[in-house]
């Protein structure tokens, strides 16, 4: 039992160092502007509507109103349909958020969340048994591998 609970901290801690690392991206504006842009894109496909509030970290409000007009074309060139998006600059994501945005419609009802920390989760999530298997080599116990 303690193996386990040494692995899962050392995971946790892995994940931890990477959360750190993600806000230090930021800092290279040329490449989080594309990123920004990209997660706008993105968060527009998955929520397909023609009224949007994006939601946003309060030193991010100018770079996401650079980027903005970019992704609403890309959208609308793909999707063959206008898209309005309001920017909230009054209820801002938390300045300690790595960044990102988050998009919401229907006041508030259908929202995507897609913050760099959220991706991050997402990812290790999926890549869990991956990591265990790379970190402390494969379970001879286990049995099914879907």
């Amino acid at each position: 039992m303690k193996v386990l609970q040494a692995q899962q901290q050392h995971i946790q801690n892995l994940l931890a160092e990477a959360r750190t690392r993600l806000g230090k991206s930021s800092s290279d504006r040329a490449n989080y502007t594309r990123v920004v842009c990209d997660l706008i894109i993105q968060a527009l496909f998955q929520i397909m509507e023609p009224n949007v509030t994006i939601r946003c970290r309060e030193i991010d409000l100018e770079l996401v109103e650079s980027v903005l007009p970019e992704a609403i074309a890309k959208y609308t060139e793909a999707m063959h349909k206008p898209c309005h998006i309001t920017i909230a600059k009054e209820n801002c994501l938390p300045a300690d958020t790595c960044g990102g945005v988050e998009l919401c419609a229907f006041h508030g009802r259908i929202r995507v969340n897609n913050t760099l920390e959220n991706r991050l989760e997402m990812i290790a999530g999926q890549m869990l048994p991956e990591m265990r298997t790379k970190l402390f080599n494969a379970n001879p116990n286990r049995k099914f591998f879907d």
